[in-house]
């Protein structure tokens, strides 16, 4: 496990960072960043700095490539919930599934081949938006969800089809990333460090 992990993180404006902060703080679990990893440090190689950079860029480049229309290649990413629900690990405890959509799919492997790393058939990526990093009961993780439904903060969508948003949480139904960042995960969560940030659409930015 090299501790490294790319990630997609909402604007710094968005509701879902107090969000998260005023939930770890009223359960009294471990505090952290929003995001939606894309490559796990279970599988980020150990490379130096510069390395890695180089090959993040090379991944979003290819990326872009893929998803362009015309000349016209794509900025930003949009992410959207598609449920809340219950996991079975300490970093998934309650989460945000998110949509699968091909684009998402299509920028995590594309950094996978950045990395020469092997896309696994059928895919394995599970993307989403972890909300509560916790050791908890099943009935313990039920009722959090259900008290959020009942708080307002997560809201099922009637209607939802598939490839859709299905919940609202704190008002929104998904978030927008413009940028892939490349995030140091070892240690305890408030020691993770942002190393550099890759926008997709753009030159890269040195955190």
């Amino acid at each position: 496990m090299s501790g490294l992990s790319l990630w997609l993180s909402p604007a710094p404006t968005s509701p879902l960072a107090p969000f998260l902060a005023r939930l770890s703080s009223t359960l009294q679990t471990v505090a952290f960043a929003p995001h939606a990893t894309l490559v796990s440090d279970e599988i980020v190689p150990p490379l130096e700095l510069k390395d890695l950079k180089s090959r993040l860029e090379e991944g979003v480049a290819s990326w872009r490539a893929s998803q362009a229309v015309g000349e016209q290649q794509p900025t930003e990413i949009a992410l959207s919930f598609k449920d809340v629900r219950q996991g079975d690990r300490f970093y998934q405890c309650v989460l945000a599934a998110l949509v699968p959509a091909p684009s998402l799919f299509a920028l995590h492997e594309a950094l996978l081949t950045a990395f020469s790393l092997p896309i696994p058939s059928p895919p394995t990526y599970f993307p989403h938006l972890s909300l509560i990093y916790a050791d908890l009961t099943s009935e313990q993780k039920a009722q959090i969800i259900a008290d959020l439904k009942l708080a307002g903060d997560v809201v099922d969508l009637e209607g939802a089809g598939e490839g859709e948003a299905g919940v609202k949480i704190v008002g929104e139904e998904g978030f927008v990333s413009t940028e892939v960042l490349l995030v140091r995960t070892r240690g305890k969560p408030e020691e993770w460090e942002v190393l550099a940030r890759v926008p997709l659409g753009a030159a890269p930015i040195l955190a």
